[in-house]
This record gives structure tokens, C-alpha cells and sequence, in this order.
């Protein structure tokens, strides 16, 4: 078994590596989804949450509208200290959960012990650090430089440049992610190019 810790700015391109790794074999979780399932009304977190922020990040449905939580959080440095600390230790726990329970059926199908691509967990999120993953074997940072964020953000998902410019500001520093990386992933260049090195650093992983 082995496990990727993947992260990266927004608009970084994570989600395009992630697509490859997962042609290559790999069994993905991303942590933006687990969060979604923590944020539903039927969850625990649900309700300290709406009483931290308030009622006006409920939508009509009763669900929170994570728009609305996310202008809140983006603006004020305590707020989303706040939400992070609340989410992430359920997050780590939904994880940890997540691989043992793949990996048990996997154990179930084989008796070989080397590394295969079923066997590769890739954990992904824009706040995933290698300490707190369990049994994280290799932590991945995908980088863009961040006029192509920024470019991305207002090209590609329609956000005004001043909220852009926010949302990045308000990510972990590229100098601290890059500090714990095992591997970056330039995907500043072509599709091509950020496929060669997945591939590369792929082969490197099954040895």
C-alpha cells in the first residue's frame, strides 16, 4: 500500500493530475467532497457551524450554501481558523476510515505485498499536510504560478478579479506547501508536459 498526500493552490490544476492518476489506477479521495458530506444538516458539524456563522448561510433547502459561508470565512482570518479547526481533525478521521476500509478489501483479493495501482491511495485538498495523513508515503504539491491562477479563476470559473485575488491570498504560501513537498508537479505548461511528469513520478511510487 501507499499512500499520496496531493495539494495545491486554487486553480493550480490539481484536479487535471488527479484524472490522470486516477487512468493510471490510483484510488482517489478528495477531501473537498468529504467536506460537503460534513457540512449536511444530517451531520453533527451542521449545527455549530450555522451557529458560529448564522442562520444567513442557510439556504432555502435548509442546507448550507457554501458560496455564502465561503465570502464570510475568505474575509475574516478567525472565521475560517474557525472552520478549518472544526472540520478538519472530522475530515482526517473520514479519511483514515476511507483507506482502511479499501485496503481490507484489498488485502481480501491479493497475498502479494508489493505495490500496485489498486493499491495506491491518493488523498486530495487544498489544505492536506503530510504529518496529520495516515501512513503518507509521499506528499505531492501541484504548482501554477499564480498570474495563471489568478487567470484561471477569472477565465475559467467566471470569478470577478477582486474575488480571485482574495481567495489566493487567503491559501497556505506556495513557500510553505513547497517546503514539505516530496514531489511537485509543474503545471504551468502543457497537458503533455504535467502528464510526462505524472507518469514519471507514478513509476517511481511502484518500485
Amino acid at each position: 500500500m501507499k499512500v499520496i498526500g496531493m495539494t495545491g493552490g486554487i486553480a493550480s490544476g490539481k484536479t487535471t493530475v488527479l484524472g490522470m492518476l486516477r487512468d493510471l489506477g490510483a484510488n482517489v479521495i478528495d477531501t473537498d467532497i468529504v467536506v460537503h458530506g460534513l457540512m449536511k444538516s444530517a451531520s453533527p458539524l451542521f449545527k455549530f457551524i450555522v451557529h458560529h456563522f448564522g442562520q444567513n448561510i442557510v439556504n432555502e433547502t435548509g442546507e448550507i450554501d457554501r458560496a455564502r459561508l465561503g465570502q464570510v470565512a475568505f474575509s475574516d482570518p478567525c472565521a475560517l481558523a474557525y472552520l478549518e479547526g472544526l472540520l478538519h481533525p472530522a475530515v482526517y478521521q473520514e479519511v483514515d476510515r476511507w483507506i482502511q476500509e479499501t485496503e481490507a478489501l484489498a488485502r481480501l483479493s491479493t497475498l502479494d505485498s508489493r505495490p500496485s495501482p489498486d493499491r495506491v491511495y491518493v488523498v486530495d485538498g487544498a489544505k492536506v499536510y503530510p504529518e496529520l495523513l495516515p501512513r503518507c508515503d509521499s506528499f505531492w504539491v501541484i504548482y501554477t504560478p499564480e498570474p495563471q491562477q489568478l487567470e484561471r479563476l477569472v477565465t475559467d470559473r467566471g470569478v470577478s478579479e477582486e474575488e480571485a485575488r482574495r481567495r489566493i491570498a487567503a491559501q497556505v504560501p506556495w513557500e510553505e506547501r513547497l517546503r514539505q513537498a516530496d514531489v511537485v508537479i509543474d503545471n504551468s505548461g502543457t497537458l503533455e508536459e504535467t502528464r510526462r511528469q505524472v507518469e514519471r513520478q507514478w513509476q517511481k511510487l511502484l518500485i
